[in-house]
């Protein structure tokens, strides 16, 4: 059986401050700033999700 404990919880960092973008291809999963992603964070280990997984995303991407 799948429980809290075994889920990491997804997370992508952008540059800036008070930014939350939502990722229209996952309704709910937003890309946030530092400030955001700590706070979210508490959110989700409050929760009982004990990890998370940072995705960085810049603001260039390399052709």
């Amino acid at each position: 059986m799948v429980n809290t404990n075994d889920l990491i919880y997804p997370l992508f960092a952008v540059p800036g401050e008070s930014v939350a973008n939502e990722v229209k291809s996952m309704p709910g999963i937003y890309q946030l700033s530092i400030d955001k992603i700590v706070e979210e964070a508490k959110e989700v280990y409050d929760l009982g999700i004990p990890a998370i997984i940072l995705f960085g995303i810049p603001d260039d991407k390399d052709i």
